[in-house]
């Protein structure tokens, strides 16, 4: 999920299910904040992935004399975090990067002078040296990637021959052990009366591709919900699906996610019309095997700025389903967790409870189990400063009380919040922690529930 997924979080006061309370499960600890980035130097939104047993990366923009530039840190088997490496190029203040794991690989993609740059990390070797994906004649931009656990890799992006003309969305497949293949398009064929824009992918393990993205049509004054899902055996993308319910802001695409197995899901933002006041979320679930995509409208929430609500989508190898979402109330925003269990209806929306998070979103992830972590800033009463919290849930069983996952090491305004789980359930949390005007990526991770 690209770097501008990670702009926040939020919090609550109350665990309730169809207004019974649920009695509260024990959560693990966090570990000491850690400090990726230096002293003194500004570093922004950082983006994260985690894989296997304890092996994670996490990847972010920091400014130097010469522009900003990518750095990334790595640890292996839950061990310390390697120094951080910077990888090649000048990237844009508002240039998109991403990064994703699997126990086969990392890959980390990013936008430089208009190229798809991709990097795979090999090892002993280090980090390999930059591809770019795209022709020199063409403009690149928001680039997302996906990886399966075979190793299997997909990067997609937004591509047009000359800024914002005639936009589409493109991908490249890479096979495990495999080349990359040439760009494909995605989204249709290109008019001038619309733009496709902002895609984001997730895979399933035999190579089954599902890519969401927003298409901004002229002719009908609207934006719209794109979906395409290719399987490992076709031959070219098919025609894309529009979804119902239009987003709230047509500048936030989609959550997506899939799971081993082929499952996949999207949740999004949505209103009567953009920018509207009653906005709701909208989540669609596809079975494997399933032809169509099952559409739930979870219920209205007052909270909102132009399409600030969700906060993130999960998936677990079951196919239980969970979402977030900021929800505003007379007093304070809370966060709101809805959660579909396999072939069942989406369950009532329930608030953990925790401090209050202001206007920024939670972030959620599950591990292969359905174990699930949620991840928040917020602001108790009296307190000078943000801390980041976090409650946690079994597969079978209820929300933890709030944790403190910055401990004694306040938040100070703490922003970009990002959040990731392997598939043994052990969750790394990444965010920003300001302190007297410069701006640190700092992490902390949860070991698996038992």
């Amino acid at each position: 999920m690209s770097w501008w997924r990670f702009l926040g979080s939020a919090g609550s006061v109350a665990l309730l299910l169809g207004g019974l309370a649920w009695p509260a499960e024990a959560g693990t600890s966090w570990s000491s904040p850690h400090g990726l980035s230096r002293v003194g130097v500004r570093a922004l939104a950082p983006a994260v992935a985690a894989a296997g047993n304890g092996d994670a990366t996490v990847v972010w923009r920091q400014a130097t004399t010469s522009g900003y530039r990518l750095l990334v840190s790595r640890r292996a088997g839950g061990g310390a975090w390697n120094d951080p490496v910077r990888l090649p190029g000048v990237v844009h203040r508002r240039s998109t990067y991403d990064v994703a794991m699997s126990a086969k690989g990392t890959t980390v993609v990013w936008i430089w002078a208009h190229r798809v740059r991709v990097s795979r990390y090999l090892g002993d070797a280090g980090w390999s040296r930059p591809v770019a994906l795209n022709r020199k004649n063409t403009h690149a931009s928001e680039v997302d990637v996906a990886m399966n656990h075979r190793g299997g890799i997909t990067v997609v992006w937004s591509q047009a021959k000359t800024r914002y003309v005639r936009e589409k969305v493109v991908a490249v497949k890479r096979p495990a052990g495999g080349h990359w293949g040439r760009p494909t398009t995605v989204s249709g064929k290109t008019s001038p009366q619309r733009h496709d824009f902002l895609p984001q992918v997730a895979m399933g393990s035999r190579g089954t591709t599902t890519v969401a993205w927003l298409r901004d049509d002229y002719r009908a004054e609207n934006c719209k919900v794109m979906v395409a899902r290719r399987t490992r055996n076709a031959t070219r993308w098919p025609m894309p699906t529009k979804l119902p319910h239009s987003p709230n802001a047509c500048h936030i695409p989609p959550w997506v996610a899939m799971n081993r197995r082929g499952d996949a899901a999207l949740t999004w933002e949505a209103s009567y019309s953009e920018g509207g006041v009653d906005p709701f979320i909208v989540s669609a679930v596809r079975p494997k095997g399933d032809g169509s995509w099952h559409v739930h409208r979870h219920p209205e929430i007052a909270h909102n700025e132009f399409g600030q609500g969700v906060g993130g989508l999960a998936i677990d190898e079951a196919g239980d389903v969970g979402v977030t979402w900021l929800e505003g109330t007379a007093d304070m925003n809370v966060v709101r967790v809805s959660r579909r269990p396999v072939g069942g209806p989406w369950a009532d929306p329930i608030s953990l409870p925790g401090a209050d998070p202001g206007d920024r979103e939670p972030r959620i992830a599950m591990g292969g189990d359905g174990t699930t972590t949620c991840v928040w800033p917020g602001l108790r009463r009296g307190a000078r400063h943000e801390e980041l919290e976090a409650a946690q849930r079994p597969a079978a069983g209820g929300w933890s009380q709030a944790q403190s996952v910055t401990n004694a090491h306040p938040d100070r305004r703490g922003e970009s919040t990002a959040l990731a789980m392997d598939s043994a359930g052990n969750a790394v949390a990444v965010w920003i922690q300001r302190v007297a005007g410069t701006s640190r990526v700092m992490v902390a991770t949860n070991r698996a529930l038992q």
